[in-house]
Formats: structure tokens, sequence, C-alpha cells
């Protein structure tokens, strides 16, 4: 039996922009034509958009569910069943999976401690500066550990999303709040900061030293609810309560997976949620601030909590992990744009993505 992985971010230069049709396609198109091959396309680590991927599809020329392909998507780009239905998708979560397999948890979770932390990442987004902004014009950060990475050419980037304030008024908040608290600095790309070095090592030490995260996703939009990366994971695998800046719809997917939300344990709940981004993000610090404040009147109800969504998390990393090995798939999708499997653990791939009687793909 050949199996082979077809890794279709690179083939078709997705990080560029439109997918574009690689010198190769004659060849991918063969692998996929021939019904003896096995072929899985991945597509990976992004919420790529649905209309990039069926234009893919179409331009290798895979037939309505064609049994010999299946389509290893992340969670982030399946979104909706119904765009899926002529494929045969197999789900995974790169970025919860990585974290598991690369991170242990702490023994208990350290709810005593009197800070909260806020790991800031890219600033010129919105759901990231304005909590930062909003809690230094509360005088309240001297109850967080944050980090706020910052560059003079990220103004143009940054001050749109902050309120109007003098050039000294702006230049005195990022004197006051820059801060390096991660254990690896990101780059500076144009108008913008590379994290992706930084993304997997802001990780225990960190999280020890608060009881609390306050969490920004990388996307703060209604339509991406349950675009959930590891800045989330993080908070679960180290034992945290966390108030995630995000719509109702985001905390909504969350407990669709068995998350818990601590809404016991916040003065906004999640169906309160609506309004301005500003609005939201508001009483989302306001949440943070009144769970670090009552948090002794919920200590054992939080720490069966944190205890519960670690579970919760486990049991998801192990339901992945048992379709593909973490490490092996995410150095193929960072190193290799095509790959065929080894014969002696072909068919053991084969079983784990298309099941014993074939391919059916998830509903």
């Amino acid at each position: 039996m050949n199996v082979y992985y077809i890794n279709i971010v690179f083939f078709f230069r997705l990080y560029d922009g439109e997918a574009k049709e690689p010198d190769s396609i004659e060849f991918l198109r063969s692998l996929i034509r021939n019904k003896d091959n096995k072929v899985i396309l991945t597509v990976l680590y992004e919420a790529w958009p649905h209309t990039q991927i069926l234009s893919i599809l179409d331009m290798l020329e895979v037939t309505p569910k064609q049994d010999n392909v299946v389509l290893l998507m992340d969670t982030y780009t399946y979104s909706n069943p119904d765009i899926w239905k002529n494929v045969n998708v197999v789900k995974y979560d790169s970025w919860l999976c990585r974290l598991y397999h690369d991170e242990l948890p702490p023994k208990e979770p350290n709810l005593d401690a009197n800070k909260f932390l806020f790991i800031m990442g890219k600033p010129h987004k919105k759901q990231r500066i304005f909590p930062l902004y909003d809690l230094y014009q509360r005088n309240c950060l001297e109850g967080c550990e944050w980090s706020f990475h910052y560059h003079s050419e990220l103004e143009d980037a940054v001050r749109p999303h902050l309120p109007n304030m003098s050039d000294d008024e702006y230049q005195n908040f990022i004197a006051d709040t820059t801060r390096t608290i991660d254990t690896i600095s990101p780059v500076l790309q144009e108008d913008s900061l590379d994290f992706h070095r930084v993304a997997f090592n802001s990780t225990a030490d960190l999280f020890s030293k608060a009881s609390v995260s306050l969490v920004t996703e990388t996307m703060f939009r209604r339509e991406l609810s349950w675009f959930i990366t590891e800045k989330t994971w993080k908070a679960v695998q180290n034992l945290h309560p966390f108030v995630l800046i995000g719509y109702k719809e985001t905390y909504e997917y969350l407990e669709s997976l068995g998350i818990d939300t601590f809404q016991y344990a916040v003065k906004h709940t999640h169906d309160k949620l609506v309004g301005s981004d500003e609005d939201i993000i508001k009483m989302c610090v306001d949440n943070v601030l009144y769970m670090m404040e009552n948090k002794t009147y919920h200590m054992e109800e939080l720490k069966s909590s944190v205890l519960h969504n670690y579970s919760v998390y486990e049991n998801l990393a192990l339901t992945y992990s048992e379709k593909m090995n973490p490490a092996m798939l995410d150095n193929m999708f960072w190193s290799l744009p095509y790959h065929k499997v080894k014969s002696d653990i072909a068919l053991d791939v084969y079983e784990k993505l298309w099941g014993k009687n074939g391919a059916d793909g998830e509903d």
C-alpha cells in the first residue's frame, strides 16, 4: 500500500496569498487519480479560507467523496460541516496537540498567587493593546504580570486602536507599559512582530507566578468564534482559571467542547458580552479583576474547574493524536511539501485516517 502526504499549504503557497497552481500539478493529479494510492491532503495551522481550499481540490481534480483521498484539516478551517459534505475530512487541532506533547502541566493549581497573567502577543490588534490600556487607565497593573513587546516602527499599527491621546500621553503609556517577561523575544517584521519563536516558550515559569489568566486570542471576530489556539490552551494546560477576551459565541464554542468557562466567578456572564469591541473588552477586563478580587470565595470550585478543563484538554489531545503523530506531522508540515509514508507504518496510518472499512471522513 502506498500512502502519501501532500502539504497543500506549501505546494499552493497559501502563505503568499491566493492559491497558485504549482509546476508539479500533473504529478500531484497522477498520485490522486491512481486509486491504489492513499493520499492525505494536509491543511493545518491556520484558518484558511474555505474558498481557497475548495479551489485547490478542483485544481487537483479531486472528485466528490473520492475514497482514496482524505483532507486532514485543522478545526479552525473546518468550522461548518456543510461546506465539506463532498470531501472525506479528518479534523485535527495542531496547536493543541503540539502544546500537549511539548509541555508538562503543574501538579496543582496555584490559586493563592495574587497576580493574574496577561501575555499580549502582537500589539497591533485591538484585543491585545486595548486591554492593557484599560488596565493602565484603571491603575490596575500592579496586580498583573504582563508582556508588551514594542518597537517605534509599530506606532502606526498600534495607535489607531487607542483613544485619542497627545504625543506625550502616548509615549508615556508606551514607556510605562513596555515589558518583556517571555523567555524569547519576538522579531520585528515590517509593521508587525513575528511571535512564532515565542509561542511555545512563554510557559510554566510565567504561569507559576500567577493564579488566573487574561487570554487574548489570535482572532477577535464573531464569525471566527471557534478559532481557539495555544493561547487559550496554555491557560488550561497550566491549570489557570481564565477570562477570554471574546464574544459570547467564543465562550459557547468552548463550552461545546466541555470546557468550564468560570461563569460563576465573573461579573459579566458571557450572554452579556455584546456591544462594541471596546465595550466587550472592558467587560472582560472587569471580569478578570472581579475574579481576582473574589477568588477566595470560589476556591474549591475554581480548583475543580481547572482540573476538569485539563481532563477535557487531555482527552482532546489524545483523541487527535490517535489520528496522527503530532511530532511527525509538525516536522512534515514545516519541512516537507510531499512525503511518502514508510511502508512499515503505511497500513497503520491508513487505518487511523480512513478506518478499517475504507474512507468515511467525519460528520
